[in-house]
Formats: C-alpha cells, structure tokens, sequence
C-alpha cells in the first residue's frame, strides 16, 4: 500500500469544492446498502454503481465483492477481487464508480488506510468521477465524491445526498412527516 505520508500529504493538498453536488440513490441501492451496514457485526465493504443523473450522480446498485473482514478492517483479494469483477455485467463493470464500506460501531471519519486507499485508487483514474462513501449503524454517511475533471474534491458539506423514491424523494417524505407530529413530553402510567 503506498506510503501513508505521501497519502497524508496528497489528503492535506486535495482542492476542495465551494459549491454544492447531488448525489441520488434508488431505493433499492440505499436500501441494499443499509441493509449492509446494519445486519453485519463486522466491517463490510462494496462497490457502487453509479452515473450520471439529471444535476449530479446517482447510485444504481450496491455490489459486495470477496473480501476478508473483521469489526474494524477489511481486506480485499486481488485475485478473487478479479475473477469477481469478470461476473459483472458489462453495465456494471463500466459503471464501477465508488467504494463505500462501514466502521460498523465508529464514527465515520476516514482512517489512515481509507486516506491511503482513496489516494491509490484516484492515482488509477484519468478522468471522471469517483466517489468513497463511509458509513455507521448510526446512520452517519461520510461521502467524497472526486470530480477529476475539474480536479475538485467534494466533500459530506458539500454533498446533497437524495433517495428515490416511487413517490418522490425520501428526506422530503420524513421532512413532511413532522408536521403530521404533536409531542407530549408526559410518559402515560401503566395501568
């Protein structure tokens, strides 16, 4: 893995976007990798696919590739990581545009090996997007979406994330919801 300070230094010098990107999910793909997040005790990681989309991008689906795992680390194998890849679809395969994977019980913020990876990963690309999100059982979603075009990064601040939804978008649903709530801080007795 290339040296971490060279990565540090890369992460420190990275140009940061001012204005704003929306990333769209479907339901199914914010669905599937939800349900990633919460249903496996360990660290689990994926690969999104994802275009293009009206003002942005949208996440298409959620894909698990082989990979070796533990409450804090994952572990991909190059190898299988390859014959893995050659089962995809050729619409998947050139839609292969980000990573994402948990930190389970942690926060979000990237580690060490995330900054590293992410700087490999990107020394790859030349051209297009690429986007690394890092997820929570909390529901916490740390999100960099690399536009290499115009070399700019954006960050969770500067990333409008928006599910699908057969009815419209899901943030504007819960948002609607409050105003169907009263509160009544007062626990009922039970008897």
């Amino acid at each position: 893995m290339t040296e971490y300070r060279e990565a540090l230094d890369w992460w420190n010098s990275r140009k940061k976007a001012t204005d704003t990107i929306n990333v769209y999910y479907t339901a199914d793909a914010f669905v599937k990798q939800n349900a990633l997040v919460q249903y496996h005790k360990d660290e689990v990681g994926w690969n999104l696919v994802i275009k293009p989309y009206k003002d942005g991008y949208i996440i298409k689906d959620v894909l698990v590739y082989p990979q070796k795992v533990s409450p804090a680390f994952i572990s991909v194998d190059t190898a299988k990581y390859g014959l893995w890849k050659a089962t995809l679809t050729d619409e998947q395969d050139a839609n292969l545009f980000g990573h994402g994977h948990s930190h389970v019980n942690m926060n979000v913020s990237p580690s060490g090996v995330d900054i590293a990876q992410q700087y490999e990963e990107l020394s790859l690309k030349k051209g297009g997007f690429w986007l690394f999100q890092i997820c929570n059982k909390k529901g916490d979603i740390n999100s960099f979406l690399y536009d290499l075009e115009k070399d700019v990064c954006y960050e969770t601040e500067n990333i409008q994330l928006i599910v699908e939804t057969e009815d419209g978008d899901l943030w504007d649903f819960v948002e609607a919801s409050y105003g169907m709530l009263t509160y009544d801080s007062k626990v009922p007795d039970e008897t």
